[in-house]
């Protein structure tokens, strides 16, 4: 993930770089000069909390299958000294340089040298495919589940093969969420190891002082259901005349970002179960956006695109200008921004019909270089990133927890962030649901397409009713090309 700014651009600017056709020629480049695959070597079972399916594909056939060096051929001589490249997005500089010196200090004959990358994942991604195409990557950088870009790089070669090392190392994977580690494997493979995960945008940020002030029950984790929710957000919507003064309720409608989770609350998904084709044909689905869409336009307590505000659901919120927002785990940290001025309650999105709360797994990772001259050092570098203490310095930098079950009973980030906040997201991470990636990688183009279909609702020009059809094709035309 990394700072809210950073947060507040990158998805949605990954969704503008040219709707996944400038990844899509820069990762060919990448398969074009990718290494031989690694050895096949069985992952580690785990029986970590949660339990979910493994992404089950096919072994790609494009690729070699010759075998990579060992991880002992591979190691630099006892004692020598090793200079390791680490490359992230730069806001994440603070964590990735107090984690570096504590790695070095524990290991003195290997030094980090940092590579941070300017700027945003719209900045991020084309920059480290570009390296990747020029073989000039660093040896341990930082990648995400998010748009496909793990398993675009995965499937490429051009991340390292985790197994041999995981091996070697006796790494043992019930360290993290099964959902976590599920995630990362692609046709039964890790490439990386798990950073932090987060279970969606599922978190509703709400302003205490205005339930209160309206009379209205503040949103409850367990008890809540969309009817009441949306009733409430009616009840927080604050006009003079034609201008509305604060909004009850914004909710994120990205497919990928915020509306994937409350789909499945509903009982519906977006792809069927082998991912090559959409799914939104149906009963359930339908209901899922006609809520939101209901919101804007028979409710008139969530805005329609054109009068959403400029600045940000987040920003709009410190304002004082919303009540009520849908996010993710790192918007806790909002609370240094809002000061005195008024109590921020943290909930979650409402249970569905059927009593299931939706989640979708992303993952980030670190992950190392398939061609990097020092992988057992570079993944001993990765396990450190990984570990606990690593995680908790996560937790408290970044806001962004996740992927291991000690960080969340760790005591320092609810001492920091407050219990009641850290137990919400704790209830929502342990049993979150499986990344809903495509067969075959192409999840920017597949957002893009989503997104700029149901834009007509959201911007309320056309109804559920009539958009089911255009966003099934929509989706089928991405879902129908071949893995990149």
């Amino acid at each position: 993930m990394g700072t809210n700014a950073q947060r507040s651009l990158s998805r949605r600017a990954a969704l503008l770089w040219g709707g996944g056709l400038a990844l899509s020629a820069v990762v060919a480049a990448c398969q074009a000069s990718s290494p031989p695959s690694a050895p096949t070597v069985a992952s580690t079972t785990s029986t970590a909390p949660t339990a979910v399916a493994a992404k089950s594909t096919p072994v790609p056939t494009t690729a070699a299958t010759t075998s990579s060096p060992t991880p002992a051929a591979q190691a630099a001589t006892a004692g020598q000294a090793v200079t390791l490249t680490l490359s992230y997005r730069s806001g994440n500089a603070e964590y990735f340089k107090e984690r570096s010196t504590a790695f070095t200090k524990a290991n003195p004959q290997i030094t980090i040298e940092q590579r941070p990358i300017a700027g945003s994942n719209d900045a991020y991604y084309p920059k480290l495919s570009a390296e990747f195409a020029a073989n000039s990557a660093s040896d341990v950088f930082w990648v995400s589940t998010g748009f496909g870009m793990y398993d675009n790089y995965a499937f490429a070669q051009q991340l390292i093969a985790a197994d041999p090392f995981i091996q070697s190392d006796k790494v043992d994977l019930n360290q993290w969420f099964k959902a976590a580690v599920e995630t990362l494997k692609l046709d039964g493979k890790l490439y990386a190891l798990p950073w932090g995960m987060h279970p969606d945008d599922i978190g509703l940020y709400y302003n205490i002082d205005m339930f209160q002030k309206a009379g209205v029950e503040a949103p409850s984790v367990d008890n809540e259901t969309f009817d009441s929710l949306a009733q409430k957000a009616v009840k927080l919507t604050k006009r003079t005349g034609s201008h509305t003064d604060v909004w009850g309720i914004i909710s994120k409608t990205t497919p990928f970002e915020g509306l994937i989770s409350q789909v499945r609350s509903f009982g519906a998904d977006f792809m069927t179960d082998d991912k090559k084709q959409a799914a939104v044909n149906t009963p359930e689905f339908k209901a899922a956006i006609t809520w939101f869409y209901n919101l804007r336009t028979e409710l008139k307590c969530n805005p329609l695109l054109a009068e959403t505000p400029q600045s940000g659901a987040e920003n709009s919120f410190v304002a004082g200008t919303v009540a009520m927002f849908n996010s993710g785990v790192w918007d806790m940290s909002l609370t240094s921004q809002i000061g005195n001025r008024f109590k921020m309650g943290v909930s979650l999105m409402p249970k569905g019909p059927k009593g299931i709360r939706g989640t979708m797994a992303h993952v980030d990772t670190i992950s190392g270089y398939s061609k990097g001259k020092h992988q057992p050092e570079s993944f001993k570098f990765i396990e450190f990133l990984t570990n606990q203490e690593s995680g908790v310095q996560n937790a408290l930098v970044n806001s962004f927890f996740g992927a291991r079950p000690d960080v969340w009973s760790d005591p320092r980030p609810a001492q920091k962030y407050g219990k009641d906040y850290v137990d919400v997201w704790q209830s929502a991470t342990v049993n979150t649901m499986p990344l809903d990636e495509p067969y075959n990688f192409r999840l920017l183009e597949l957002n893009t397409a989503m997104d700029n279909t149901l834009s007509k609702v959201w911007s309320g020009d056309t109804s559920p009713d009539k958009i089911i059809a255009p966003l099934q094709d929509a989706m089928n035309a991405v879902l129908s090309k071949p893995r990149q």
